[in-house]
């Protein structure tokens, strides 16, 4: 991936090196071996590079591979995009500093990037020059994966075919530590624009519980119906004491009866805005309520199955008007995993977790490369 890289293995094998088009008819034989007078030198390699990555010119081929492997059909398109980010850590440092305000108060304790000027007045003289100070890495921040993992990393985007798991499209931020959620309308527009034909074909997406809140933009804009998972919300135990037989909530609002049973999800009582939900079918298709010892007491006479219906208020965790417990959206929100399986090539297989420049210009360009790779493989099968 690197310029090293491409100019050792163009020195090194004299087959890699034709095949680039450099050791063509006119190649010079001197001592029995090829001669590299017309291989490039390394500062070349390296000033190909820099100007694909500063004109954006990775980008652009990453983006014609996706629309080739699309026209030709060896990408098939579906109703299904898939949404996620990830993060590859940054080789830079950072410093924790705790701002101070106007009125000499404290703020929260933070991390920041180093700076640096890159005017020629000399490292001593920094603190009198007139020059700005600049980032030694921008874009990197601290991109927080859990409770205890947190990193300096670059975060970018990935959006996925939802069934057949091919990533289309990769959109490094300018701040890492920018949340989730606050990524999915500009990629949409940034899709609108590169790929219009995937917009196009789509009529659903979906992505986990930080990007919940777009629901509305993502159909007013874009025209797509969105599924995101569940927040969980530790129910107050006096909400189960309201219903004979129902021994508490889960977090994802999904009730749990003496019995220790899961009941399935059933509907919406739209006059009555409620929530509709039934004991489960167990041994082959019968009612969970036919052999409980408990069923006494909770069932009303003569009846087979025990049917709950719940306020809609008591339970916002759950969308209204897109359940995420109905049967149709709950299978199409499965199909969420397929964009971290897409990311697992892009980070692992191909390598792009391991970054070799800095500035989140240049790690788009390194993400790129991986989309180029990948789709010149897919074009090749």
């Amino acid at each position: 991936d690197s310029p090293t890289a491409v100019h050792a293995e163009l020195h090194s094998n004299p087959t890699f090196a034709r095949r680039c088009g450099f050791l063509g008819p006119h190649a010079v034989r001197q001592s029995g071996e090829w001669t590299s007078r017309r291989l490039p030198s390394l500062s070349v390699c390296e000033e190909f590079d820099e100007v694909m990555t500063r004109s954006g010119l990775w980008h652009a081929v990453a983006v014609a591979g996706v629309r080739d492997n699309i026209a030709s059909g060896r990408v098939q398109l579906d109703d299904v995009l898939a949404f996620d980010t990830t993060h590859a850590e940054a080789n830079s440092g950072c410093t924790s500093v705790t701002p101070v305000g106007d009125d000499g108060s404290e703020g929260a304790r933070r991390k920041v990037g180093h700076v640096r000027k890159t005017c020629g007045c000399g490292e001593d003289a920094w603190e009198g020059c007139p020059h700005p100070w600049s980032q030694t890495d921008p874009g990197a921040a601290v991109v927080v994966k859990g409770p205890t993992r947190n990193y300096w990393a670059h975060k970018a985007s990935i959006v996925t075919t939802g069934r057949t798991e091919v990533p289309l499209s990769v959109a490094v931020l300018n701040y890492a530590a920018t949340p989730d959620g606050r990524t999915l309308l500009p990629h949409l527009e940034r899709l609108e624009a590169e790929l219009p034909e995937a917009l196009q074909a789509a009529s659903q997406a979906v992505a986990d519980k930080a990007y919940i809140g777009n629901h509305d933009a993502v159909r007013e804009r874009f025209g797509l119906l969105l599924h995101t998972g569940v927040i969980g919300r530790k129910a107050a135990p006096e909400l189960a004491d309201r219903y004979p037989g129902i021994h508490r909530f889960t977090p994802a609002g999904v009730p749990i009866c003496e019995a220790g049973h899961a009941f399935d999800f059933r509907g919406r009582d739209l006059t009555g805005d409620r929530f509709l939900w039934a004991a489960p079918d167990v041994n082959g298709g019968g009612a969970a309520c036919a052999d409980c010892p408990l069923a006494a007491a909770c069932l009303a006479p003569g009846g087979t199955r025990r049917h709950l219906r719940v306020h809609r208020e008591d339970f916002p965790q759950i969308d209204w008007e897109r359940p995420q417990h109905q049967g149709r959206n709950r299978a199409i929100y499965k199909l969420r995993t397929g964009v971290e399986r897409a990311i697992k090539r892009l980070k692992v297989d191909l390598g792009a977790e391991h970054l070799t420049r800095r500035d989140a210009r240049r790690v788009q360009a390194h993400f790129d490369r991986r989309m180029l790779v990948l789709h010149l493989l897919i074009g090749s099968t």
